[in-house]
């Protein structure tokens, strides 16, 4: 049986589930085929996945996790389930109907810098909140990358369960030579340059993370990660331990004094460089693609902590706290103490629809790690949308958090 386009327009008119009607079939193949549907009311799309009853099962499962995820920039799940076109068992998903594919606007032309550096802000954001959460993406490619009015979305139906963080990293640095124009032969500019080299580096462990290709976006030096860290005292170790062998081997002359062998002088730090220091403004106009010129820059925190209660209030229980995600160097520049509010608005399972920062306000970097973090609280499930203040105080030392409800 062949699975191609005309195949699968033969299930057009049909409902699947007694619930979704199968509008225009918009791709299909043999792994896979999509449908324009509706979902209360609003445009939705219906993916089906051909498979045996096991492999089904297991995809229904996999999806079962993901649609547990929220995140702005998160293509959202609204169903899924088996079913059977034409005799062919097979797993199906819906999930929100977004406008625009990147895909289609590279056919055209490449996308400038600043198009670039607008698009990764969101992405790198979700593809934090993904990797807090445990998953990977799995997909990062153009045709993955589609925005629904003036937010930016990655498709969300094939995510991976306890993925390498690190394939996700590599496919950043393919999809810059993409957008870029890198595969038409142009040069990357910098910093897209010098990001793309290192998520392209065979070595895993060497490749950097988000962090360090955040950290390049604004200007500043890339922290070393731990596995980098390590190897680098152990091959410092390994070269003074044989200077010091040389030096013990190394016949003396009575009539000179042998001189104590100097300890090694530890590699100079940089000076870190303030996180709120603007980036330095771009000479390209805003993107056409729809997605970049309203999203946010964000990065999410890197996972759920406990956490104590400012002197706000009292967190009611139920609440699941994640903290900002804020690096050492950065902690540096707090003085005294730092107080960022976040006002959410919450659905009725408890995820975060959407967030705005309400005063007082500190720098644009600590104020946007805040909201990022902000965006991936859990808070009780309601009979209908809520609006909660989240409260973070920052100092050099600690991070402190709270959430009070807000009267409707």
């Amino acid at each position: 049986m062949s699975f191609d386009v005309e195949f699968w327009k033969q299930s057009e008119g049909q409902i699947v589930d007694a619930i979704f009607p199968l509008g225009r079939c918009l791709n299909g193949g043999s792994e896979s085929a999509v449908f324009e549907t509706q979902f209360q009311g609003r445009p939705a799309v219906l993916k089906i996945v051909p498979g045996t009853p096991d492999a089904n099962r297991a995809l229904l499962a996999s999806w079962e996790q993901a649609a547990r995820l929220s995140h702005p920039a998160l293509v959202s799940i609204f169903a899924r389930g088996e079913t059977a076109l034409a005799g062919v068992p097979a797993a199906y998903i819906v999930t929100e109907r977004t406008d625009d594919n990147l895909a289609d606007l590279l056919a055209e032309r490449p996308l400038t810098p600043t198009e670039t550096r607008e698009m990764l802000g969101p992405l790198l954001g979700a593809l934090q909140y993904l990797h807090t959460n445990g998953f990977t993406h799995g997909g990062i490619k153009p045709a993955n990358i589609m925005a629904s009015g003036e937010q930016l979305k990655i498709s969300s139906d094939a995510l991976v369960p306890a993925g390498d963080p690190a394939a996700d990293c590599r496919a950043i640095g393919t999809l810059l030579k993409e957008v870029l124009g890198a595969n038409r032969n142009a040069r990357l500019p910098e910093p897209f340059a010098e990001i793309a080299h290192h998520c392209l580096t065979p070595d895993a462990g060497a490749r950097w993370d988000l962090a360090q290709i955040e950290a390049c976006l604004r200007g500043e030096r890339p922290p070393e990660a731990p596995e980098q860290s390590r190897a680098i005292w152990w091959a410092l170790a390994a070269a003074i331990a044989v200077v010091l062998a040389a030096f013990a081997f190394w016949p003396s002359t009575p009539s000179v004094p042998t001189q104590p062998a100097a300890a090694p002088t530890p590699p100079a730090v940089a000076p870190a460089v303030s996180p709120a220091d603007p980036v330095p403004p771009q000479s390209e106009k805003p993107s056409a693609f729809k997605a970049a010129p309203g999203t946010q820059r964000s990065s999410t925190s890197k996972g759920v902590t406990p956490a104590r209660a400012t002197p706000e209030g009292i967190t009611p229980a139920g609440v699941t706290k994640v903290m900002p995600d804020i690096p050492e160097p950065a902690r540096k520049t707090i003085s005294g103490r730092v107080r960022v509010n976040v006002r959410v608005r919450v659905n009725s399972a408890g995820n975060v629809e959407k967030a705005s920062l309400e005063r007082p306000r500190s720098s644009r970097y600590l104020s946007g790690r805040a909201l990022a973090a902000a965006q991936a609280w859990k808070f009780p499930p309601g009979n209908e949308p809520q609006d909660w203040m989240v409260r973070f105080e920052l100092t050099r030392d600690e991070t402190l958090a709270s959430a009070s409800k807000l009267a409707n």
